[in-house]
């Protein structure tokens, strides 16, 4: 008896192997196609549900679906990294009989900003929704936060398939010694980056080190190219690559997720983070599932249209339209991101 089980176990084991290498190989041979030799999901067992949500051979579906569903379950993160929203009352409470012209100052800031965005209203997800695109600086507030955290979308692909990557011009240990330094980089610059965020100009910080990150990208596409006629140049590869983790570790990722609750106030700054975090998951689950089979075919120059011009285009918006936000009050920033928003569009007419 046990003889049996055991043989109708390995039996089972080599059946769920094969039906995995049968997909795998389906999907190398055919990676844009929708006619993959997949299993058939429409299983009775599983019901009728399961075949009207995700269609056996159907791709498109299954991929729009986990995009919608990993976007409906990260829209709540924003409101975990929005700012606390302090209550006026309990600020006074903590200072009552400690009052100071500093403390007068910080209340009178706190006043224009419950007033001006009307803190004490709550509002239904989809009115704040509605209100978020129909108001314009809380619009221009998701539109930079958006570009914000697409200039961040390049790190994702890039630690997945770094080592992927290097590979194509370096024996396999060595490119995943240069993907480790590379990871280990992003990490010590994110341990610095804590001590400057604080010290120095967001705005500065993030535009600065958001151009040096897509330099880095461009500085990898270069030395691939040039390769073929100078075969020493591909260790300007791992050098880009380095130089990639250290200014996204440093500044553009921290700034880039936390910019977006310094430019609205606090009645709308959970929805705005939200609407952001969601927009931003799914360009990340875009971006990720299409680098490698678009490298695969196009080599290098496919970061052009998915990283690079993407990321120049968000700088350029992130230069013209985002106020400074280090140690400033939100009535302040939210009023200066009006002004440069009309200054600019007076000046395109």
């Amino acid at each position: 008896m046990p003889d049996r089980r055991s043989s109708e176990d390995s039996c089972l084991e080599n059946q769920l192997n094969a039906t995995s290498v049968s997909c795998y190989n389906s999907i190398n041979n055919d990676t844009l196609s929708d006619s993959i030799d997949l299993p058939d999901i429409n299983s009775k067992s599983l019901g009728p549900i399961q075949s009207t949500i995700a269609p056996a051979g159907n791709r498109v579906k299954l991929l729009v679906l986990c995009a919608v569903l990993s976007a409906a379950t990260n829209f709540p993160e924003g409101y975990c990294n929005s700012y606390p929203n302090t209550s006026y009352k309990s600020f006074q409470h903590m200072i009552n009989g400690r009052v100071s012209e500093e403390n007068e100052t910080t209340l009178d800031d706190m006043l224009i900003e419950k007033e001006m965005g009307g803190a004490e209203q709550k509002v239904a997800l989809i009115a704040g929704i509605i209100e978020v695109f129909t108001t314009r600086h809380l619009r221009m507030a998701f539109i930079l936060g958006a570009a914000a955290l697409q200039i961040t979308v390049g790190i994702w692909p890039i630690v997945y398939l770094s080592t992927d990557f290097l590979a194509a011009n370096f024996p396999a240990e060595l490119a995943q010694l240069a993907s480790f330094g590379f990871i280990l980089a992003d990490f010590v610059a994110s341990l610095l980056g804590i001590l400057f965020i604080e010290r120095y100009n967001r705005r500065s910080l993030l535009i600065g080190f958001g151009a040096a990150n897509t330099f880095s990208l461009c500085l990898y596409i270069i030395a691939d190219l040039l390769i073929p006629v100078w075969e020493p140049i591909k260790w300007g590869q791992i050098v880009a690559l380095v130089l990639f983790g250290v200014t996204y570790g440093f500044a553009v990722g921290p700034i880039a997720f936390f910019i977006t609750s310094e430019l609205v106030p606090q009645r709308n700054r959970s929805i705005v983070q939200s609407l952001v975090f969601c927009f931003s998951t799914i360009m990340n689950f875009a971006i990720s599932f299409v680098t490698l089979p678009c490298y695969t075919a196009f080599g290098v120059l496919s970061f052009l249209p998915l990283l690079v011009i993407p990321a120049i285009i968000c700088e350029i918006l992130l230069f013209f339209y985002l106020p400074e936000t280090r140690a400033r009050e939100i009535h302040d920033v939210v009023a200066e991101l009006i002004e440069r928003h009309r200054k600019h569009s007076h000046g395109s007419e």
